[in-house]
């Protein structure tokens, strides 16, 4: 929906001081995104990589030939689950999984989400075998990573936080600073857009008129979707959490989603 930067590369990035590092890779359905920091500067950025390269890498075989300081993967999963952590039982997966309908090429997972819920989610199995030889290396749910940054951010509650990929959409709502709210959704366009900000208002008992919406990810003040969503509420803003020292043609709300994967914690494999 809105022109956005998919690769770029500072000029001082130094691949034989990978040690200093973290690599950050955010894996989606078919596709991932890198990207190399240092301390919480960007020095690399791409988005759109083949998941064959990470398993047989061939364009990104030197980026993944060096060994860093930490890796973190963020996995988008293809279905999750929210169970509050006083129910939770490590020994207990076997039977959450059993909500998300886990198919023969994707593994289960599962992590702490935030102060009261864990996450039990399913992905594919193919790129999760091919991080096997990473080392230092960290898996989450890659969800987390915007909850936590909207959580440090004093959330209010009339604004309802919206992150939009490239055919998926996710909400997020805190109240009175703890986590109400989570969930995704697969769109088409724009108006399916609206639809499911209109549809999780209703369901949170929200009054558009009162609602802020904060959006990050794939949009910008001039598209469509900005504009369609402005007519049904109160406001619409661009999310300004900003993670990382980002260049200049770079915003840092189209890459709100893969910057926050550094405030993600791991997860254990069913």
């Amino acid at each position: 929906m809105s022109e956005q930067t998919n690769t770029f590369r500072d000029s001082t990035l130094n691949l034989d001081q990978a040690y200093y590092y973290t690599l950050l890779l955010l894996v989606d359905t078919g596709s991932f995104a890198y990207g190399i920091t240092f301390k919480d500067k960007l020095l690399a950025y791409e988005a759109n990589c083949s998941i064959s390269e990470l398993t047989e890498p061939k364009q990104l075989q030197e980026l993944f030939s060096v060994s860093y300081k930490k890796i973190i993967f963020g996995f988008k999963g293809n279905g999750f689950t929210l169970i509050p952590r006083h129910l939770f039982n490590t020994d207990r997966i076997g039977d959450f999984a059993r909500l998300l309908d886990v198919k023969e090429n994707e593994k289960v997972l599962a992590q702490v989400l935030d102060a009261k819920n864990h996450v039990v989610y399913k992905a594919d199995a193919q790129p999760l075998s091919g991080i096997g030889k990473f080392s230092f290396k960290t898996i989450a749910f890659a969800a987390k990573g915007i909850i936590t940054a909207i959580a440090r951010n004093n959330p209010s509650n009339t604004n309802l936080y919206l992150n939009i990929g490239s055919n998926k959409v996710e909400f997020v709502y805190f109240n009175n600073g703890s986590l109400r709210f989570y969930n995704s959704f697969d769109f088409k366009n724009a108006e399916d857009v609206v639809y499911y900000s209109a549809l999780v208002t209703n369901e949170l008992e929200m009054q558009p008129a009162n609602t802020i919406l904060t959006v990050s990810g794939d949009i910008n003040l001039t598209d469509e979707l900005y504009n369609h969503l402005t007519r049904f509420f109160k406001a619409v803003e661009i999310n300004k959490i900003q993670l990382l020292e980002l260049p200049a043609q770079i915003a840092p709300h189209h890459i709100f989603s893969f910057a926050a994967l550094s405030l993600c914690g791991s997860s254990e494999a069913l």
